[in-house]
């Protein structure tokens, strides 16, 4: 993993996105995580300036409290997993679960774990690579699915003007989250962090509404 955050700094990327999580942590992934944002997107205009690789992460399908390695890291956008009615993951939500079994859900916790936002994760299509023949499809659940959802609307972002740093990306797509089912969540239960519910943070990612905030910010 660190070798390949390396080679994606080396080879010019844009996003990185962690569909996983690890305990093999410190002293390797989270250097080349570091020296991504540090060095990764020189600025054309700067060339003593970067403007840092948009890196998103998985939280983790445990379905309780957990800080999780690398979505935890302050420099990286925590993406946890919602469900069609825009509640977060869990057999125990409210309607149940869709698809999900018991002790399946998306990981979640207070805003000093640095998560940012929940994203679709259950009963998603995707190709499957496993099953014989041609064209053959099936549904999935999970952060690693909601992961390069968010990731995808970073790239759209960075479509309307690359020159953004990869915290002005984090904002937007921050921003533009939408505070879903408020009856339910309290997204002003911390202080220190207005926005933010524990349990879905700084809300549920809306494509068209990061995207819409973009109309002010310059085509480059």
């Amino acid at each position: 993993i660190a070798q390949s955050i390396q080679a994606a700094v080396e080879e010019g990327v844009d996003i990185i996105n962690m569909s996983f999580r690890t305990n093999a942590a410190f002293g390797s992934i989270d250097i080349q995580i570091n020296n991504a944002i540090a060095v990764g997107r020189p600025d054309p205009n700067n060339p003593n300036n970067a403007l840092g690789i948009v890196c998103v992460a998985a939280v983790g399908n445990d379905d309780l409290v957990g800080s999780h390695f690398p979505a935890n890291l302050p420099n990286v956008i925590g993406v946890g997993w919602s469900n069609p009615n825009d509640y977060r993951c869990s057999s125990n939500a409210p309607g149940g679960g869709w698809s999900i079994s018991s002790g399946q859900g998306s990981t979640y916790g207070p805003p000093e774990y640095n998560y940012d936002v929940v994203a679709p994760g259950e009963l998603l299509m995707t190709t499957n690579l496993s099953a014989t023949g041609q064209g053959s499809y099936t549904t999935t659940l999970g952060s690693s699915f909601s992961s390069p959802i968010v990731a995808s609307i970073a790239a759209m972002i960075l479509e309307k003007n690359p020159l953004l740093t990869w915290s002005e990306v984090r904002e937007l797509i921050r921003n533009g989250a939408e505070k879903v089912n408020t009856n339910t969540y309290d997204y002003n239960m911390f202080g220190n962090a207005p926005g933010y519910n524990n349990e879905m943070f700084y809300g549920r990612v809306s494509c068209i509404n990061s995207i819409n905030q973009t109309l002010n910010i310059a085509e480059n």
